[in-house]
């Protein structure tokens, strides 16, 4: 009976203290969780943080350029017009701050009514500014079928592009992701609450969300490329044996699908994160890339939508003679 009595003791003894070990080897991985995952964040808020000081940068940088090249050169009504597109953007990203600082109350339910208006005038500045410089070249040019074309195409094969890279249309797997119609229901952004349009087609497996605040955007930027291209296209017709010539327009022909697909694109840049940081940390900055609601994502937005502006309305590539 002793040994019996031996042999119990020593088995829930071993059992006791296996539960130990497994209790203290399940905190200890608990605690590496925990610690992994506030490096994870501590990454994505300075990653953030640097982001956003480079973006600012940028943006003043390249506005201060064009307003003080306005003043030296007297030509007052570009200068205003920069400051007027400055003011406008500025605007839009102090609603984001106040909308993230003061969530859910009446100075934040202002802010959503005032971004409508805020977004709708900051397109339409920087719509004036580049119409301003490039408007009577595009009035000679556009009397030209090819370079009408050439617009066209642009603007369509753009359009396509951005609607997929910013997954705005998608492909999905499943027949039943949703159900087959159209649905109009609301979602944020940018800046407010817009009216979007959902509809599933299964035999395609296609999957859309057009919201009124995302499609201004795309045609803002995907009409910037357009008219870009266009001049670029004529500048390489007409100057073909000036190498100078030719190479700069090059090279703004390059920057500008650059920056109108990096600022419809952001999605894409995911499994690239993947590779260089790993899954959690590329979730917790690819968040941060696509919140509409967030200041960095919206001060993307505004910076590339600027650099667009600034470069498509600088291409002074048309004499004053008509084209023919």
């Amino acid at each position: 009976m002793l040994k019996y009595s031996l042999l119990i003791h020593v088995a829930i003894f071993s059992v006791f203290r296996g539960e130990k070990l497994l209790e203290s080897n399940f905190s200890d991985i608990t605690y590496q969780v925990a610690d992994k995952e506030e490096i994870v964040d501590i990454v994505a808020y300075w990653v953030n943080i640097v982001l956003i000081f480079i973006l600012g940068s940028t943006f003043l940088f390249i506005w201060s350029r064009v307003i003080y090249k306005g003043a030296a050169q007297k030509n007052f009504s570009l200068m205003l017009r920069a400051l007027n597109s400055v003011l406008l953007l500025i605007i839009w990203m102090a609603l984001i701050l106040i909308q993230l600082l003061i969530p859910l109350s009446p100075v934040y339910r202002t802010t959503l009514f005032i971004g409508y208006f805020s977004l709708g005038l900051s397109l339409i500045a920087l719509w004036r500014f580049v119409l301003y410089q490039t408007g009577s070249q595009l009035k000679e040019l556009f009397k030209v079928r090819m370079y009408r074309s050439v617009f066209i195409t642009v603007l369509l094969v753009y359009s396509v592009l951005y609607l997929f890279a910013t997954s705005m249309v998608t492909i999905v797997d499943s027949e039943n992701y949703a159900q087959p119609g159209i649905k109009i229901t609301d979602s944020f952004g940018p800046l407010t609450m817009w009216p979007t349009m959902e509809f599933f087609v299964p035999k395609l497996q296609l999957f859309g969300s057009l919201s009124i605040g995302t499609i201004l955007v795309m045609i803002t930027i995907t009409g910037f490329t357009g008219v870009g291209i266009t001049l670029l296209f004529h500048s390489l017709q007409r100057n073909r044996k000036n190498i100078r010539t030719v190479g700069r327009t090059t090279g703004v022909s390059l920057i500008i699908p650059l920056a109108s697909f990096s600022c419809c694109s952001l999605p894409l840049f995911y499994p690239l994160f993947v590779l260089l940081i790993g899954s959690t940390a590329a979730e917790s900055i690819t968040a941060l890339l696509m919140d509409w609601t967030g200041a960095l994502f919206n001060l993307i937005q505004i910076t590339i939508l600027s650099f667009l502006a600034i470069t498509v309305g600088s291409i002074d590539v048309i004499s004053k003679e008509r084209v023919n």
